[in-house]
This record gives structure tokens, C-alpha cells and sequence, in this order.
């Protein structure tokens, strides 16, 4: 591990978030309670931060440590989700209406974030665990996600096509089309 690195790649996030923010460096100093001067050898990876000035500088700028000390997800909400989920339309051969192709919604998560969202859910569904245990599990279903993150460098997409259920039942010939279509290619 490159602690040095690891320094310079923290100080350019802080300094991104700053700039973002329209910050001077005295403003961040007084956050933490340092100087400008500070400010300047953080961001340029000069000098490292107490684990304490981490909370408050991801706090101030409420974004997540796994942010500021890891590059793991984005500088708000926004960015974090799109990093797992995206959406497009596409054109699909099956999908002929009147004789035109009709472009088709396909969603597409990170395979990781998509496990995550399905065991969450199984133990959220189990009616016959106690609260405590359900709530442990998805702590510790949670934890994996994280340490995939930190560790799983390969990214796996899933796609699908987001269908209501009523319409996709109601006519056989869409069911057909839905569950047929590969979108591995997609």
C-alpha cells in the first residue's frame, strides 16, 4: 500500500470539493481548525489528516469517508447512483410494432449493488426472523457489499427491461418478447 498516494489522491478529492464548493483554503482551515497554509500541503498530499479531520471534512461537505478516503462513490447522491444504475433505450429486433422497431427501456446496475438489493430484500421478506436478527444479517449483507467495493476491481453489469407486471401478463405476446431478448450484448 502507497501511503504517499494515498495522501495525494485524498488531498486532490478535498481539493475537488473545495473548488466544487467555491472554498478558499482559510475557509476549509477554519473547518478543521488549521491554517491555510495546512490546507495547501493536505491537498497537495504533503500532509496527512487525523481520522477526526476526516469526519469533519466529509461531514462539511456531506459526502461518505469511503468518498474522501477511497474514490468509492461520487461527490453527492447523484453520482454515487450512477455510478450502479443507468438507464437507456435501446432498439430490439423483437420489438416490432406496425413494422417499426421500438426502442425499449433497459436498465443496467452493478451485478455487486443489484446481489446487495436482492439479499437485502430475501431477509427484509423473511417474516419469521426476530427484527434483531434481520437487522444483523443486513448489517453483515451491507459489510460484504463494502469489502466488494474495496477489493473487486472487475465490474459485472446486469440489464434488464423494466416492464409492469399488469401489461406484461396481460399480453402473452410481450411476455414472449421480455423473456426471450439476451441483453448481454446490449
Amino acid at each position: 500500500m502507497d501511503i504517499e498516494k494515498i495522501k495525494k489522491d485524498i488531498g486532490k478529492r478535498i481539493k475537488k470539493l473545495r473548488e466544487k464548493n467555491k472554498e478558499t483554503q482559510k475557509n476549509l482551515a477554519e473547518v478543521i481548525h488549521s491554517t491555510p497554509d495546512n490546507i495547501s500541503k493536505i491537498e497537495c498530499g504533503r500532509v496527512g489528516l487525523t481520522f477526526d479531520n476526516l469526519i469533519l471534512i466529509a461531514d462539511h461537505y456531506k459526502v461518505s469517508l469511503d468518498f474522501l478516503c477511497l474514490g468509492i462513490g461520487g461527490l453527492d447522491m447523484l453520482d454515487t447512483l450512477n455510478n450502479y444504475f443507468s438507464l437507456s433505450y435501446r432498439l430490439i429486433s423483437d420489438t416490432v410494432v406496425d413494422d417499426v422497431t421500438q426502442p425499449l427501456p433497459v436498465v443496467s446496475v452493478d451485478k455487486t449493488y443489484f446481489d446487495y438489493l436482492v439479499k437485502s430484500q430475501e431477509i427484509k421478506n423473511l417474516n419469521s426472523l426476530p427484527e434483531d436478527l434481520k437487522e444483523h444479517l443486513i448489517n453483515h449483507v451491507s459489510q460484504e457489499f463494502n469489502d466488494s467495493l474495496i477489493h473487486n476491481a472487475n465490474r459485472e453489469i446486469v440489464c434488464f427491461i423494466p416492464v409492469k407486471e399488469s401489461i406484461v401478463l396481460n399480453d402473452p405476446n410481450l411476455f414472449n418478447i421480455v423473456t426471450r431478448i439476451e441483453l448481454k450484448n446490449l
